[in-house]
């Protein structure tokens, strides 16, 4: 579930809109290819007529065989509004607007930007990474005591470290859900991180985190892991978040089992066997509901 915020009001000109159903003929006027209007197709019906996307038509000269139900319903915009997207097409998102899930409709894209993760605890704001962490981020993960409870256990050189921060934005920008860096409110620097990333070997979603060890014994992880979890089941639409740890990483062990993580047993993985959790976001007796 990504979320966007309305930067632009908008007033929807078009009363009455084109809807269609799957296989239905249509005729096919024209096709635009200029701009943000790229890919539409202007159909005809027995009694409309409307842009249509070109990925829902068969087109067989001037006719055309609609694939899928659509309807060109088109939100009124007010700046501030919240959107709830559901899919994305040709620079236009379906969607609804928070809170009002049974009320769909068009919104485009040029009037609305992602809502910015960023998390505020009680000591720590939780925000995207960036490039002038870089110093930052290199003394957690090149410190022996952090880096031998993560993947590999390996001290990363520089370039390893850049080329994980790069992976960890781009992550958040494709799925919308991403690793955060942690940045300490008295100090404004960043001593961790933490958030969800997507692992394909197991097809799913892993909260993960890692904190400077200058910052341990703090309570900062209990604080960190409260905070992004509450975000995350607030803001997406998943049911469950799994995480890892070395079994001998009893600190990591503690705060898991601390936020709700159930012990499942172990996976392989970084050719070790790691103890594997999970966390139901949808259980009644979840400590973050």
């Amino acid at each position: 579930m990504i979320k966007y915020r309305v930067v632009k009001n908008r007033r929807n000109e078009f009363t009455n809109p084109i809807t269609v159903n799957k296989n239905q003929k249509v005729a096919c006027i024209e096709e635009s290819d200029d701009g943000d209007w790229g890919g539409w197709v202007l159909c005809k019906t027995e009694d409309n007529e409307g842009w249509i996307p070109h990925q829902i038509i068969k087109r067989q000269g001037e006719k055309g065989s609609i694939l899928e139900d659509y309807c060109a319903i088109e939100f009124n915009l007010e700046v501030g509004e919240v959107l709830v997207m559901e899919k994305e097409l040709n620079g236009w998102i379906w969607c609804y607007k928070e809170g009002e899930p049974k009320i769909k409709a068009w919104a485009p894209l040029n009037h609305i930007e992602k809502k910015t993760q960023m998390i505020e605890t009680e000591r720590l704001i939780l925000r995207p990474i960036k490039p002038l962490d870089f110093n930052d981020y290199c003394d957690m993960l090149c410190d022996d005591k952090v880096y031998i409870w993560l993947g590999n256990r390996k001290r990363r050189t520089p370039e390893e470290v850049e080329k994980l921060m790069d992976y960890f934005i781009n992550h958040l920008k494709e799925r919308g859900y991403g690793v955060l860096g942690v940045i300490c409110k008295e100090t404004g620097k960043l001593i961790g991180h933490a958030g969800a990333n997507y692992i394909k070997s197991l097809d799913s979603i892993e909260y993960l985190y890692a904190l400077n060890s200058k910052e341990w014994n703090k309570g900062y992880a209990t604080e960190i892991g409260r905070g992004y979890l509450e975000y995350f089941k607030n803001n997406y639409d998943y049911k469950k978040l799994i995480a890892l740890a070395y079994p001998q990483n009893q600190r990591s062990v503690n705060v898991l089992k601390k936020l709700g993580f159930v012990n499942e047993g172990r996976k392989e993985m970084f050719e070790n066997m790691l103890d594997y959790f999970e966390l139901s976001l949808e259980r009644v007796d979840n400590p973050l509901t």
